[in-house]
């Protein structure tokens, strides 16, 4: 969550001229507010707008509709109707309050975190007419079945679960709580994946990256090497042949302030094709610098085939999460267990 103090901006002093529009913020999931006791915190199942204009009370923003323009540009009114009537809003609030210390568990952070995934994330049911009786519906399908044959921590989410290529799925898992939110559960933790999932014969495991379109090992982040800081690129020369000097132009702040200083340079140093200063790239300095390029294009450059991409025993089904972290893996499965 971020945290939000009313007529008040982090980075800049701020000057209001709409008090009630400019502490408004979206909710996205929850809005709370707490002091050094106490907690109160509303859970929400859709987006809404949310506030803190008085202290100690919060509002919710349900729904926006207005009958007149309100003069700020749209020049129409925000009337949405459906049947000639207005809009209806619907939705649920869950209200959580309690005590705001941290050294219990759980806390009310985390008491927050499991009831939004009860009440909010909760399972669908989807009815269907059919012409089976009720023993025939039982004879014919299978009523009942879970991948799952083991519960997950109580503080890790399983985020996705679907269908990837043939035999694969693919799986994320995240972990529900911040970094120091409650004594324990904010911990990392461990658990095996063929424990959690063992209605499934599993082959193999292996991690992506967070979107699950590269494998984890074989990704590689450029590791981009600055120039050194005595290496100004902001400094643009202009030469004058009448007074047969250099002028340079150096931004420190680029958009706030500008700088002018005049340098005697010779000649030479100035090509015609450009009207910045060139530098000796033989120099010591700079052939180390290449070096360091090179070094790092090098170690970039893997083989799929020097990676270890497997394990010889079961530690590769082992994950571990750190509080709000999340894992994409995809499993290779083998053929399904008959019960």
């Amino acid at each position: 969550m971020i945290k939000r103090l009313k007529d008040h901006r982090d980075t800049w002093r701020v000057k209001l001229l709409e008090h009630t529009a400019g502490n408004y913020y979206p909710v996205t999931t929850k809005i709370a507010l707490e002091d050094e006791h106490a907690r109160l915190a509303i859970l929400t199942d859709r987006a809404q707008g949310g506030s803190s204009l008085a202290d100690g009370s919060l509002e919710l923003m349900v729904h926006r509709r207005l009958l007149h323009d309100d003069a700020f540009g749209v020049d129409e009114s925000l009337n949405e109707t459906a049947y000639g009537q207005g809009l209806v809003a619907r939705g649920k609030h869950y209200l959580v309050f309690g005590s705001s210390q941290l050294d219990q568990s759980p806390t009310l952070q985390a008491v927050e975190r499991f009831t939004q995934l009860e009440k909010t994330v909760a399972p669908w049911t989807f009815l269907s007419p059919t012409n089976y009786s009720y023993t025939q519906w039982r004879q014919r399908f299978t009523n009942i079945f879970t991948a799952m044959s083991a519960n997950l921590p109580q503080n890790i989410h399983l985020l996705t679960f679907e269908p990837w290529h043939d035999h694969e799925i693919l799986v994320r898992f995240e972990h529900l709580l911040e970094k120091d939110e409650d004594p324990e559960f904010s911990k990392f933790v461990q658990f095996n994946v063929k424990s959690i999932f063992g209605a499934f014969q599993i082959s193999n495991i292996r991690e992506t990256t967070l979107d699950g379109n590269t494998w984890l090992d074989e990704n590689r982040r450029m590791e981009f090497v600055p120039d050194p800081e005595e290496d100004s690129y902001e400094s643009y020369a202009i030469f004058s042949k009448a007074y047969n000097y250099v002028q340079l132009q150096k931004a420190e702040r680029p958009m706030v302030s500008t700088q002018f200083y005049d340098e005697l340079l010779p000649a030479g140093k100035l090509g015609a094709e450009s009207n910045r200063l060139k530098r000796e790239m033989k120099s010591p300095r700079n052939q180390e610098l290449n070096r360091m390029r090179s070094e790092k294009l090098k170690r970039m450059k893997y083989s799929v085939g020097d990676l270890p991409l497997e394990m010889d025993d079961d530690r590769k089904y082992l994950i571990e999460l750190s509080a709000m972290q999340i894992r994409t893996f995809i499993i290779t499965l083998g053929p399904v267990k008959e019960n």
